[in-house]
């Protein structure tokens, strides 16, 4: 009787009995699944049987006995892998040997690193040690192929690749011989050729990455290079000098600062680093975007804004917020109030500049963005007092005079207030976007320059390499790789910024409330915010407005005063948002059909946006949600100047607001030519009570109710409240931890021979 038919047999539920000729093509065809990698088939042990002097392997589901190399007697009881249903019995003397599941994995993975084919090898050892983790010989086996591959990675010049080996075999087991003279001897290849370039600070790094990584292991490395970087350190130093006597600044201070990072010991190079960092008084700072010389500095200007600490443009600036309200400082002269707090004064030092301001205040009160607009809708009589102390008159008393005069002036206004500083052209040859120099006070920068980038990574590698003293505007989602960074010191802006899509003044939107709402149904804000403007960080200040005023930057802020809490912003519903916008076209379909003239809604709509990270990453997301309900958005990047000239098209305008009192300020956003554009009679009914408020109650009762009225009006799009950050240079003392704005505190700014915390 056969081996074939006591198989076929004991498929059929019959007796194996006596030995049998085998043909595996009948029974376990082996060349199934050919094409399909050993460690992705399911697991089966080999059967090798060997009869009439041929051998033939049969595949079997695995056997009870696990041990490798077991010596078996007797019958060989298993199922076949294309048969399980039924146990055989194969007699023992035709057994050849057997091959279990996990040995012919390793024996497969030996092969192909035998042929320096690791890419195919590492699979098998990977199946291995996950599901075999104990099998005798696969530690050795697979420390073998690493240092294999990374002997041939060094043959081959590829250090990095190398090394990267050398230290997943570390973590596998830090004893491993040989692994310390490996590592040694690999890390010595890529100091010296990063040393041949001239990449001294490259060297310093790659030694610090080499002892983290290989912590704990003795290494030789450190201490043979330690001289050499002292020495590169002294070498930087040479060409740096030799590039301030070419006049180039910013280069000079970027090798400088490499040496620094190459050998942080040394006296010589960080006095250069001081020397270099304030040479020719001049300070760099990186920003987004730069302001129009006459730019004015409204809410929605933010770089406008900067720009005025500087060269002035606000009758007052805010300097403070506390519990009791704002703190005001003017340029103008000494600002004051009476107790009454119903006549407001400034004491000038040039008495032109009263009369002047006092003409300015008797002319009619114009829209509500217009420099001085409240200020006058305000003002009851004006006069001088001994030639320079200009005294204002209220109509009633106000619970923030000095707020008043924070209103922005424009620029043939700005002599009225002016800075310290002002703008001045570019040298030739500059890269810098806009200079500032001093023309008075006193403070160790006589200069400002400021440098625009569109990419953050530029952005910060020439923070890190210092070419540039600070950074305005560090994206929420790169906030914590800059905490991270040892020599930048980070300072988060008092103020939160409101974002929100304002509407163009011609935009038939302005007409349609119900698709105002489906926009604003249709965009994901939490989610958006969440994920694309903090990355998932948890962040404090970052909340989804329902209207554009302050929800302040924790529970205890004053700052929120004028933020109605009871209303919560609207949700995402993109069934919502598609239903309004189905019902608001319908509706255009049967006015049409009626003969009427209508402004239809629109089928797609332009967002413009300026060019910073949170508006570019938002918008991105705004228009894929929009276009999800059936709204097509094209987006057009320009800058604040072109945004704000009400001569570019678009629909609506992504916008970054500052509101440093929303007392005042929500008259400049939602009065009548604000900048929202828009002012129905319940909105003009409920701001007249917030301006006409003569105590705090009052005020803040009014600012809650305008919120109400808002809320359902709509004029504007309120997204979302961030906190804005700047990053600087652990070396340039006098930042304030929270500024009001970045240049606050510039006087106070200096450099000093420190650059690590």
């Amino acid at each position: 009787m056969s081996l074939r038919y006591l198989i076929c047999r004991s498929l059929r539920r019959l007796m194996l009995a006596t030995t049998v000729l085998l043909v595996a093509a009948i029974v376990c065809p082996v060349a199934c699944a050919v094409d399909t990698p050993l460690y992705e088939r399911q697991p089966f042990d080999l059967v090798i049987v060997r009869d009439e002097g041929k051998s033939t392997p049969l595949e079997v589901l695995p056997l009870k006995d696990r041990t490798p190399g077991a010596a078996r007697s007797g019958d060989l009881y298993a199922r076949l892998l294309d048969a399980p249903g039924e146990e055989i019995a194969i007699p023992g003397p035709s057994v050849e040997r057997v091959e279990l599941y996990e040995e012919q994995l390793l024996s497969k993975a030996k092969e192909f690193a035998a042929k320096s084919d690791f890419n195919s090898a590492y699979p098998y050892f990977a199946k291995l040690e996950r599901d075999y983790p104990d099998y005798p010989g696969l530690t050795e086996a697979f420390t073998k192929a690493i240092y294999d591959e990374a002997r041939a990675l060094f043959a081959a010049k590829e250090y990095d690749h190398a090394l990267a080996l050398l230290g997943s075999l570390k973590e596998r087991s830090s004893r491993t011989p040989g692994l310390e003279n490996a590592v040694d001897t690999i890390g010595d290849a890529i100091l010296k050729a990063r040393w041949e370039a001239e990449d001294y600070l490259g060297v310093r790094r790659t030694v610090d990455a080499i002892e983290g990584q290989f912590a704990g292991m003795r290494l030789s490395l450190g201490e043979r290079w330690l001289g050499r970087m002292s020495e590169g350190a002294a070498l930087e130093r040479a060409k740096a000098q030799r590039l301030a006597a070419a006049g180039k600044g910013r280069e000079a201070l970027r090798i400088v600062s490499g040496a620094v990072a190459l050998d942080p010991t040394s006296q010589k190079t960080r006095q250069l680093l001081a020397e270099l960092s304030s040479a020719g008084g001049t300070l760099w700072v990186g920003v987004w975007e730069t302001a129009a010389p006459d730019a004015t500095p409204d809410l929605d200007s933010p770089a406008a804004v900067r720009q005025s600490r500087l060269i002035g443009g606000r009758l007052a600036t805010l300097e403070s917020f506390q519990p009791s309200g704002g703190e005001y400082v003017s340029t103008a002269g000494v600002l004051d109030t009476d107790d009454a707090r119903r006549q407001l004064s400034i004491r000038f030092a040039d008495s032109a500049m009263a009369y002047r301001l006092a003409r300015l205040l008797l002319e009619p009160a114009g829209a509500a963005r217009e420099p001085l607009a409240l200020l006058r809708e305000r003002t009851a009589a004006v006069s001088v007092e001994g030639d320079n102390r200009l005294l204002v008159d209220l109509k009633s008393p106000h619970p923030q005079p000095m707020a008043l005069a924070a209103a922005p002036l424009n620029a043939s206004q700005r002599d009225i207030a002016p800075g310290e500083w002002r703008r001045v052209s570019l040298p030739a040859g500059s890269e810098a976007a806009a200079r500032y120099e001093r023309v008075s006070g006193a403070g160790a920068f006589g200069a400002v320059e400021e440098y625009v980038y569109s990419d953050i990574d530029e952005a910060f590698a020439d923070l890190r390499a210092r070419q540039i003293h600070a950074l305005m505007g560090v994206p929420p989602w790169r906030v914590a790789e800059v905490e991270a960074l040892p020599t930048i010191e980070l300072a988060e802006l008092r103020l939160p910024s409101l974002h929100c899509l304002l509407l163009h003044p011609s935009s038939s939107l302005r007409e349609r409330r119900e698709v105002r709402r489906a926009i604003r149904y249709g965009i994901a804000s939490q989610e958006t915010l969440n994920k694309i403007v903090l990355g998932e960080a948890q962040r404090n200040g970052f909340e989804v407005l329902s209207n554009a005023v302050p929800r302040g930057k924790s529970l205890g802020d004053p700052l929120r005063y004028a933020y109605n809490e009871s209303i919560e912003p609207r949700p995402y519903e993109p069934r919502l948002a598609a239903l309004l916008l189905a019902a608001a076209r319908a509706a255009d379909a049967e006015a049409a059909e009626a003969g009427l003239t209508i402004r239809a809604v629109p089928t797609s709509l332009t967002i413009a946006h300026p060019p910073t990270p949170v508006a570019r990453a938002a918008v991105a997301a705004i228009r894929d949600q929009l276009a999800a309900v059936g709204l097509e958005i094209e987006l057009r990047e320009a800058s604040e100047e072109e945004l704000s000239s009400g001569g570019l098209g678009y629909d609506l305008r992504y916008a970054e607001i500052t509101m440093g009192e929303p007392l005042t300020d929500v008259w400049r956003l939602y009065g009548p030519g604000g900048v929202s554009g828009g002012c129905s009679p319940a909105m003009r009914d409920a701001l007249d009570k917030v301006v006409g408020a003569t105590d705090v109650k009052a005020a803040v009762n009014a600012l809650r109710d305008l919120h109400r009225v808002v809320y359902a009006d709509l004029p504007l799009i309120p997204l979302w409240q961030t906190v804005e950050y700047a990053a600087y240079q652990s070396n340039l003392a006098g930042v304030a931890a929270e500024p009001i704005d970045l240049y606050q505190t510039i006087d106070d700014w200096r450099i000093t021979d420190g650059g690590a915390r």
